[in-house]
């Protein structure tokens, strides 16, 4: 019989080797795409086991501290400006390409290869249709040899609907009366829109990954002495019947009151609290001199373990409940957006899908105590963005730039190996 967790056979930190209850989900949430193989799952069931069952193989180390310095991976950002930089050498024209991608308000044409805005150089060819959206048209590169679809946006539906949906949820909106509410608004727009439930829910999942790709390439670090970290209790429900609680472990910097990492776990243990200041380091670029807690073992532990240089300051909220007063004001301003107490999610997708994106809203759309400055802005990450509507087509820029850098590079590639093929042959 395979576990969930003998799929994941490289993973760079010490997991309990139990198996897995069946009767228990297994955790959820949204972890950076270069720290999937280096944090464990979430909740991968490690809290439920049974009496009479022979565990399987451990293929992990025992210690944490021989692989921490594998963990510090700020490699996407630097490799993004490292690609920049020599594909700019190589094609001096990307520059412009770059510039024009970054200050046209509107683009009609895009190419995905070349990166040209201009049709010149394209052949029309098909028309394609679509369910959701209008009829488009496809184009096919000269210079690349490639046919693409003139829509940069990588969503089913239009734009406007991702807007829509995004900034009802960081509202506190239900997925039911976010459609009622879409509904009315195409009825308004004199558009007819037939969307469900569940396409609303890959639709926000498709946002978060662009949005993702955007935030986890950010160059600014987010330099702060003191980290805070604490946990949020969530309501969970399966079938309206049995009770489950969920733990959000929340890790943010203190200069800035930037939400750096929600990690969703039912078992607050070593190896979560180790998963989520991953996270963080990851997002922040920089470590922490001092990190504070409300005297959680589980916490101290994975601290001390991953940042041995740093200060631990752990005291009980009983004993000082001032010791991570920020904390506890982030956690507020939380609770009034998508994550209300008596809230009840009856899946771990859904609660991932809030989490992330109220922590989203927080960094970047919401002023919360400032009247001017977000918690982004507050750590020099400014792109002017005031809402969902510019965060999603600022993502959807670098998306653009990233898809022409990736072509570039195959391109590259490609004539680097007919060069050493003629070499090859000639001798």
């Amino acid at each position: 019989m395979k576990h969930r967790g003998e799929k994941q056979t490289s993973l760079l930190l010490y997991t309990d080797s139990t198996q897995r209850n069946p009767n228990v989900p297994p955790c959820r949430s949204t972890i950076p795409v270069k720290l999937k193989q280096t944090i464990p799952s979430q909740l991968d069931g490690t809290e439920g086991t049974r009496r009479n069952s022979t565990p399987p193989k451990a293929t992990q180390p025992s210690r944490v501290t021989k692989l921490i310095g594998d963990t510090r991976q700020y490699s996407l950002p630097q490799q993004i400006e490292e690609q920049v930089d020599i594909i700019s050498n190589i094609f001096p024209e990307l520059k412009e390409i770059f510039d024009n991608i970054s200050l046209s308000e509107s683009i009609a044409f895009f190419c995905p290869y070349c990166g040209s805005i201009n049709p010149e150089g394209h052949v029309k060819k098909d028309i394609r249709g679509r369910n959701h959206k209008p009829e488009v048209q496809r184009w096919a590169c000269k210079k690349f040899k490639h046919k693409f679809t003139n829509d940069p946006s990588p969503f089913n539906y239009p734009l406007w609907i991702s807007y829509f949906t995004c900034s009802d949820l960081a509202a506190g909106k239900e997925l039911a009366a976010i459609k009622k509410s879409l509904e009315m608004v195409a009825e308004e727009k004199q558009e007819s829109i037939s969307i469900t439930i569940p396409a609303i829910r890959y639709l926000l999942k498709r946002s978060l990954e662009l949005i993702h790709g955007f935030e986890e390439s950010i160059k600014q670090p987010i330099e702060s002495e003191v980290w805070e970290m604490d946990e949020l209790s969530q309501r969970m429900s399966k079938d309206g019947s049995r009770r489950r609680r969920a733990w959000i472990i929340t890790v943010s910097a203190d200069s800035s009151r930037y939400l750096l990492a929600t990690y969703i776990c039912y078992r607050r243990c070593k190896k979560h609290s180790l998963a989520a200041l991953q996270i963080a380091r990851f997002r922040a670029k920089s470590d922490p001199k001092v990190i504070k807690s409300d005297g959680l073992a589980s916490h101290t532990n994975a601290a001390k373990a991953l940042f041995p240089n740093a200060k631990v300051i752990s005291i009980p909220k009983k004993v000082h409940f001032g010791n991570i007063s920020h904390e506890e004001g982030i956690h507020k301003k939380v609770r009034l957006g998508a994550l209300p107490k008596r809230r009840r999610f009856n899946s771990p997708t859904t609660l991932e899908i809030y989490t992330e994106l109220d922590r989203i809203d927080y960094n970047y759309i919401r002023t919360n105590d400032s009247p001017t400055k977000t918690p982004a802005q507050k750590a020099g990450i400014d792109f002017g963005i005031h809402n969902w509507k510019e965060l999603i087509n600022c993502a959807l820029r670098f998306r653009m730039k990233k898809q022409v850098i990736e072509a570039h590079l195959k391109l590259h590639a490609e004539q680097k190996n007919k060069r050493s093929k003629k070499k090859l042959r000639n001798n």
